[in-house]
């Protein structure tokens, strides 16, 4: 007998590699505008964290001990955080790119 996977734990597993290689692609365009600090360091803390809060959502979804709606709190808050995260250091990408643009230090 085969195990079939509810709908939500294959879309949190895809979720997970989409914002895992976008973190990836992201801190190696800041490696190539040598901005590698502050910023690759967060992305891929984002990154991690999505996965830890992942792997806790369906855990606790297959736990016969807790409610299935304990999942789907733990899911929407890792989601939520990580789009969040995303949305923040996006916006401070751009405004640093924009000063080091005024400011001509911004290689072409």
């Amino acid at each position: 007998m085969s195990t079939t996977y509810p709908r939500t734990v294959w879309q949190s597993i895809s979720f997970t590699s989409l914002l895992l290689m976008l973190s990836l692609i992201s801190v190696l365009i800041l490696k190539s505008l040598k901005i590698e600090d502050i910023f690759s360091v967060l992305l891929l803390i984002m990154a991690v964290g999505q996965l830890i809060l992942d792997a806790m959502a369906i855990t606790a979804f297959f736990s016969k001990d807790k409610p299935f709606s304990t999942s789907l709190w733990w899911l929407l808050a890792g989601n939520l955080a990580t789009y969040l995260g995303f949305a923040i250091s996006s916006v401070l990408i751009l405004i640093l790119s924009i000063l080091l643009a005024a400011s001509g230090d911004l290689i072409p």
